[in-house]
């Protein structure tokens, strides 16, 4: 008997064949890259940001123009609730979206299909963009909250503070096991940091605190220059280097320049060079709002560098591996900068060190979170699959 090839829809407004960055995305695409590797067949609902790749071994549905702006996000899903009805999948596919107002229009329009929803701090966007707005008209989507979570198979936090969301608001709703954002350790790997140094034009001496990640409102950069301010009092061979672009880049320069003249804003970095910035530095520093499962957490340990984070998403679960790992302080500008200082001041790690930090990241790694998304892709499956007869199972 042959077997019938699996079959998954990913929807989210990213162009599968040009992606952008950002945390959803790279999840997503993280599991596109290990259920293609499993042998599933895959249909993304994306949007187009270049050509498509007519080698691709996947299928990409391009029904809006990739934008960074809000903007892209109203204009995708616009699109799609009006194409969706009529955009043939196949029957049992399993849909997997990482935004609860993707998924709705599934449940929608798509009802028998198996749904896997992932999620990490709801409502954020709306709440830290439009307050106002999200005062008022919060309980329509509440609403539209209660109807996306009765209609999933599961619902995948990404972080302990959503799944305790989930589970208290919605004690009925099938909340599975966190699965943390991946780290692709194929490209974040451990590298000499005397070399990494070499690489960047960046002098032995020097102490360097890493930013890496948009610049934008929920970041909190403004913070994290307060407190470097006060790190280049106590530490003169200090520097902070923020990689990353975004809406805030102009006030943020602006800022930094009334802070201290050791600040550089190097822009976006290409792929193949993020694993030097992150080995090059002392400390990675996070000062987020909010997060659901920080990639560059890991991206820094798996490239052997400690981390300095406040208290977000997924970060403390993360770095209390260990003490080396790196410390969660309050988001106040002199604890942030203590901890810096600390990390800057202290003797240069060991490879040892470093080495340590990278393996604890093996845990986290594409391969072993994408299984874990599988295995709970193929439970919604079977949830939706009808029993068989007990006539047909002897045959």
């Amino acid at each position: 008997m042959t077997q019938t090839l699996k079959q998954a829809v990913i929807a989210h407004p990213m162009d599968s064949f040009h992606p952008a960055s950002g945390g959803g995305i790279r999840y997503l695409m993280n599991l596109l890259r290990v259920l293609l590797d499993r042998g599933w067949g895959v249909t993304v609902i994306g949007a187009q940001a270049g050509a498509p790749n007519p080698a691709a071994s996947w299928t990409h549905i391009a029904i809006g123009q990739e934008a960074a702006h809000w903007t892209g996000w109203a204009g995708y899903l616009i699109n799609l609730y009006l194409r969706l009805p009529f955009i043939q999948i196949p029957a049992d596919a399993v849909v997997v979206a990482h935004r609860m107002d993707c998924m709705l229009a599934f449940v929608l329009f798509k009802p028998g299909q198996p749904k896997v929803m992932i999620s990490a701090t709801p409502a954020h966007f709306l709440r830290l963009s439009f307050p106002n707005l999200f005062a008022l008209f919060g309980w329509l989507y509440r609403l539209a909250e209660r109807m996306c979570v009765n209609g999933c198979d599961a619902i995948v936090p990404v972080d302990p503070a959503t799944g305790l969301y989930y589970t208290r608001r919605y004690p009925q709703a099938r909340v599975t096991a966190c699965v943390p954002s991946a780290v692709d350790l194929s490209h974040m790997h451990r590298l000499r940091q005397s070399e990494a140094r070499a690489a960047l034009n960046l002098p032995p001496e020097a102490r360097l605190v890493l930013f890496m990640g948009r610049l934008a409102p929920v970041k909190n950069i403004p913070l994290l220059l307060r407190a470097f301010a006060l790190v280049a009092q106590k530490v003169p061979e200090a520097r902070l280097w923020l990689a990353g672009h975004g809406e805030s880049g102009a006030m943020l320069k602006s800022l930094a320049a009334q802070c201290s003249d050791r600040i550089t804003f190097v822009g976006e970095v290409l792929p193949d060079q993020v694993a030097h910035y992150y080995a090059a530095a002392d400390v990675l520093a996070l000062c987020s709002l909010e997060e659901g499962s920080p990639t560059v957490i890991k991206e820094a340990l798996a490239c052997g560098t400690p981390v300095v984070s406040t208290d977000v998403g997924d970060a403390r679960q993360v770095l209390s591996v260990s003490p080396e790992m790196g410390r969660i302080v309050p988001a106040a500008e002199e604890a942030l900068a203590d901890a810096l200082v600390d990390f800057l001041t202290r003797e240069p790690d060991t490879e040892a060190a470093r080495e340590r930090r990278s393996q604890a990241m093996q845990a986290y790694s594409v391969e072993a979170t994408g299984a874990q998304l599988i295995q709970i892709c193929e439970q919604a499956l079977a949830r939706r699959q009808p029993q068989a007869r007990p006539d047909e199972a002897l045959r």
